[in-house]
């Protein structure tokens, strides 16, 4: 079963911009593999190649009874087509995922520091006084904490890093419908999403949701990540592999 969700932005040359889903296996699967590509826009090259190989060399042939495999290709087809991490309104998809009707999470890191991580003019001056500031502020010689002020994400500046939007975007409300379209009762769903960048070259890092489903998650994955490879961080595991 192939699907296509239309993107109402446009590409570089004008064209049409689509996260498609193709979903093999019965309908009534109990067991479900969701497979997702493009959430950080530019990195869904990683993912179209694991589903492009996944498929070329025939493997969906030997899917047990009862299992199906949902494969989203560039949820974040905006990102995608552009090059850049974010979406058509520099929405972080990872931090996009929130209650948008309760007081968002809060980054007092990034509320003190905002003007430096996002310069108006990226001047070499300009860019070494926002550094020294950083480093300031962390008492470090350099800015190397400069993480822990954007990875979490933030709410208040629209323009700025790791925004996280005011409302569900584009992407959030489609993967949502494809959710909700995964008919039968299922039973077991692994969710992968793809990324890049992180970690070792030629390694596959497995990040796993630790506090909800990292116990049978790890057994799932123990026959290439072995449990005494695992490491825990901040709730979740992660390990590193040669990449197949």
């Amino acid at each position: 079963m192939l699907q296509r969700y239309v993107n109402p932005a446009r590409g570089p040359a004008g064209e049409e911009l689509i996260a498609d889903v193709a979903r093999i296996g019965p309908d009534d699967a109990r067991r479900v593999l969701l497979l997702n590509s493009g959430t950080h826009g530019i990195e869904g090259y990683c993912g179209s190649g694991c589903f492009a190989g996944w498929l070329a060399g025939g493997r969906w042939r030997e899917l047990p009874a009862g299992t199906a495999v949902v494969m989203v290709h560039a949820i974040n087809p905006h990102g995608f087509a552009w090059g850049r991490r974010v979406n058509e309104d520099n929405v972080d998809l990872n931090r996009n995922f929130v209650d948008h009707a309760r007081p968002y999470p809060e980054n007092a890191d990034y509320a003190a520091l905002q003007e430096h991580i996002n310069p108006r003019d990226w001047s070499p001056e300009v860019v070494a006084r926002a550094n020294a500031a950083i480093a300031a502020f962390y008492g470090n010689p350099n800015e190397d904490f400069l993480p822990k002020a954007v990875h979490g994400g933030q709410y208040i500046n629209p323009r700025g890093t790791f925004f996280g939007g005011n409302a569900p975007t584009w992407s959030n409300r489609t993967f949502r419908e494809i959710l909700a379209k995964l008919r039968g009762d299922v039973d077991a769903l692994c969710f992968i999403d793809y990324h890049t960048g992180n970690g070792v070259y030629g390694f596959c890092d497995f990040f796993v949701d630790d506090r909800n489903a990292g116990v049978p998650a790890r057994a799932w994955f123990v026959h290439c990540t072995p449990i005494e490879a695992v490491e825990v961080k901040h709730g979740h595991a992660q390990s590193a592999v040669p990449a197949c």
